[in-house]
């Protein structure tokens, strides 16, 4: 079955704020996640709960959708996070149907089909943003939960054998480096 995230998801605009010093609520912008979506690093607390209307206080299980800039990448707001609300840079999806996995739906935002089909619909010649309709509008295959979960089981693994060879890449760049460097002490 397939449909479109309108018919699967409520899509809301994240925040515009300014931030201060000090807080309790997290101020999330794009700058905050790493390529594949996971936070970088501790994010302060830069807005009150006063500045904030409790309906832009994120939920777990919402999937944040960065729509501006070159890298756009979704990723599942969890427990883990501190008390956040999303910037602007952000489109937030709610989903109401209960036969589709959050992470799925990140998961698939993220695969290149999606990100080819969004690129195609962006807006602006400097910075380019993917509207909430292009957003609304793509369609999305939804398989049965558990196919859902096998999906993002292989994804898992297949981004855990990335990592593998990357570090393996390295410790081989650095094992032949020290090689070198060896042969160079000892014939001068």
């Amino acid at each position: 079955m397939k449909m479109q995230i309108k018919d699967i998801a409520y899509i809301r605009t994240g925040l515009f704020a300014k931030t201060a010093t000090t807080g309790d609520i997290a101020y999330l912008q794009a700058s905050h996640f790493d390529g594949n979506g996971h936070l970088k690093r501790h994010v302060k607390a830069g807005l009150t709960s006063v500045d904030v209307i409790t309906k832009h206080v994120l939920s777990p299980g919402e999937v944040l959708f960065s729509a501006k800039g070159s890298k756009n990448f979704a990723t599942v707001f969890t427990y883990e996070f501190p008390t956040s609300v999303a910037s602007s840079s952000f489109l937030v999806l709610t989903l109401f149907r209960r036969d589709i996995l959050p992470e799925y739906l990140s998961w698939f935002l993220n695969s290149p089909d999606a990100q080819i089909q969004l690129k195609k619909e962006a807006l602006g010649t400097s910075i380019q943003s993917i509207s909430k309709s292009s957003l609304e509008d793509l369609t999305i295959p939804i398989p049965s939960t558990r196919i859902q979960e096998k999906i993002l089981d292989l994804s898992s693994l297949v981004n855990r054998a990335k990592n593998i060879r990357r570090k393996i890449s390295k410790l081989e760049s650095k094992m032949i480096e020290n090689q070198i460097f060896d042969f160079i002490k000892k014939h001068p």
